[in-house]
């Protein structure tokens, strides 16, 4: 039967092998649906539907209705940016990104063609109700 052991430690060594082999499959397998369903989750941010805002010149009703100031750059304001557009208040925007500076969210958008940036303190998220 093949020698002292009688061919026995071979059948192990082979058993153990197909094991190693099969859970090698089993990894590749596993990184690879992982790697699917992260690839999938990334291209569907790409298509999801844009935030929607309104220019709200009244502040949250805290002063008379004006328009809301279309900024070059996020966080510049009147001190280091330059006005882009006026955006009459209670005009519909679709946000094109989101930055933060100083804990004041600042939402880039597109008015009439111009790009720019409102920060969240002059819009909202229902059409405003104030006069």
């Amino acid at each position: 039967m093949g020698g002292p052991s009688g061919g026995r430690g071979r059948g192990i060594v082979i058993s153990s092998t197909h094991q190693v082999g099969r859970n090698m499959m089993r990894g590749i397998l596993v990184c690879s649906l992982l790697l699917i369903v992260i690839t999938l989750m990334a291209c569907s941010e790409g298509v999801r539907p844009a935030k929607t805002i309104y220019a709200d010149g009244t502040r949250g009703c805290k002063q008379r209705p004006q328009p809301v100031i279309l900024w070059d750059r996020a966080g510049a304001g009147a001190a280091h940016g330059k006005p882009v557009a006026e955006i009459p208040h209670g005009t519909k925007l679709e946000v094109v990104q989101t930055e933060e500076y100083f804990g004041v969210n600042y939402y880039q958008v597109v008015y009439e063609g111009q790009r720019g940036w409102v920060p969240e303190n002059f819009v909202s998220k229902i059409p405003p109700s104030c006069p």
